[in-house]
């Protein structure tokens, strides 16, 4: 309950001005072996926070490996298309994302993840470049009664080769809630700060299953 009022007070002190979206993320994760896994992503962004006006959506495939208990490597493969004003940016993007995380108490964890991706573009449209983020999260767990909340901050930075600087930056303040054995239903606030550009600011949400 205190992450959803510090969630809803989050976006009650926006400016009436700011652009406001909301994104849609699910994911799907099937062990295969005990260290191998098959993950599956989608996600589409609106360009208003009641999940109309859609502007954009991806599909995404790849394995992850276990490296230990507590840190692992993933290769995967994005496809994303994305409406202009006149005409469709369709990506290809690889990458190659590797994470490590550790306990910090009974009940909160710290987690760092990396990743390194190809952005290509078709036809063109956008010049093709390799983007850097690491995201640094911490985690913790409410227990109230029989359910479970998992309230988490995060900062990602973003650095890429066009113009070699860090530009972007994501903050997250959010919960997820699972749903049973194999389902999390996640839900976020997102702050996107660019550089020479406004803030986004984003409600998150979805769904993430495992088997």
């Amino acid at each position: 309950m205190l992450c959803v009022l510090l969630f809803w007070l989050v976006l009650s002190r926006m400016p009436a001005n700011a652009e406001n979206q909301s994104w849609l993320n699910n994911s799907l994760r099937i062990s295969l072996k005990p260290k191998l896994i098959l993950i599956f992503t989608n996600e589409f962004r609106n360009q208003e926070f009641t999940f109309m006006n859609h502007y954009l959506a991806n599909v995404q495939g790849g394995l992850e490996y276990g490296l230990s208990e507590n840190a692992y490597i993933a290769f995967l493969y994005k496809r994303e298309n994305t409406k202009k004003t006149d005409y469709l940016l369709n990506e290809n993007r690889f990458t190659l994302e590797t994470g490590w995380k550790t306990k910090l108490g009974p009940q909160a964890h710290f987690d760092l993840r990396f990743r390194t991706e190809g952005r290509t573009y078709e036809h063109g449209r956008a010049d093709n470049h390799f983007r850097l983020r690491l995201r640094m999260r911490l985690t913790t767990q409410v227990k109230l009664g029989n359910f479970t909340i998992k309230p988490y901050i995060a900062t990602e930075p973003f650095w890429d080769s066009l113009t070699n600087t860090i530009h972007r930056n994501r903050f997250y303040l959010g919960a997820s809630f699972p749903l049973g054995q194999h389902s999390t239903f996640v839900l976020n606030y997102l702050r996107q700060d660019t550089k020479n550009k406004e803030p986004i600011h984003i409600l998150n949400a979805g769904f993430q299953l495992k088997f």
